[in-house]
């Protein structure tokens, strides 16, 4: 009478299936008794040892670290292994926490845009913080990465919203909205003064010519009998890319003059 099981009976009793049983053999974690036959058995031992396999990965602990404890009869520290799992669960529903609000943020703010949209709004005096004040209008990926070096701005900050204003044939580049951050500490500032502001968010890509959107832009603003300073603010908004593939958001607007 056989007193060992197989290796499908050791997959129905830990409810495992065959597979996870030889992947665990191949990574040396795990060596049946192999009969006359060429048939794997198993003893209360190789349970043992599977099911120990199954909490260390229930666990998140990876099979490098699975083989150490299973190798190691003398150090082996059951506080010390459910401790470390526990600090790398809490770091990890920090990070999701994190990731979720985030989600959350992006969700709302979508929400709130209304792209491919003429509206009024009025604005608070805002800072700019200048990176360029002779950029030159026909902005390549060149400039803006030296410019991102220059003053240590991060690329991919979503909070960032850079801004360029246009005047008398001049052009002068910075950022808004930012925090007194390292990298603005030091950098010459622009008032763009409070009121009520004439806008247009929009989405496109680099290939779309502006020249186009600042005629709609206009032709809106003569539609609606607005006299508008000579200023013309271009916001490009970091957090809103791609709210249609390939397509960035940004804002134009100028003052409303009373």
């Amino acid at each position: 009478m056989r007193k060992l099981i197989t290796k499908g009976e050791v997959a129905e009793l830990l409810k495992m299936t065959k597979s996870q049983i030889r992947f665990y053999e191949k990574k040396g974690l795990l060596q049946p008794i192999i009969d006359d036959n060429g048939y794997a058995l198993y003893t209360f031992d190789h349970l043992d040892t599977l099911e120990m396999i199954l909490l260390l990965k229930e666990l998140d602990t990876p099979i490098s670290e699975i083989k150490k404890i299973l190798c190691d009869e003398e150090n082996y520290d059951y506080e010390a292994i459910i401790q470390r799992s526990h600090q790398n669960l809490t770091k990890e529903i920090k990070r999701l926490t994190q990731k979720q609000k985030m989600l959350e943020n992006k969700l709302n703010l979508y929400k709130q845009s209304t792209v491919n949209a003429f509206s009024g709004e009025y604005c608070k005096e805002r800072v700019l913080y200048l990176i360029e004040e002779e950029m030159a209008q026909d902005t390549t990926i060149k400039s803006v990465y030296d410019a991102t070096k220059k003053h240590h701005v991060d690329y991919l900050n979503p909070d960032i919203e850079l801004c360029s204003i246009q005047k008398d044939h001049n052009e002068i580049v910075g950022v808004i909205n930012q925090k007194e951050k390292d990298y603005v500490k030091d950098v010459k500032r622009y008032i763009i003064p409070e009121g009520h502001y004439f806008s247009y968010m929009f989405s496109y890509d680099f290939s779309d010519d502006m020249k186009v959107i600042e005629a709609l832009f206009h032709e809106e603003a003569q539609k609606r009998n607005l006299v508008l300073d000579e200023a013309l603010i271009f916001i490009d908004h970091f957090g809103r890319k791609f709210y249609e593939k390939h397509k960035v958001v940004g804002t134009i607007q100028k003052r409303v003059l009373e």
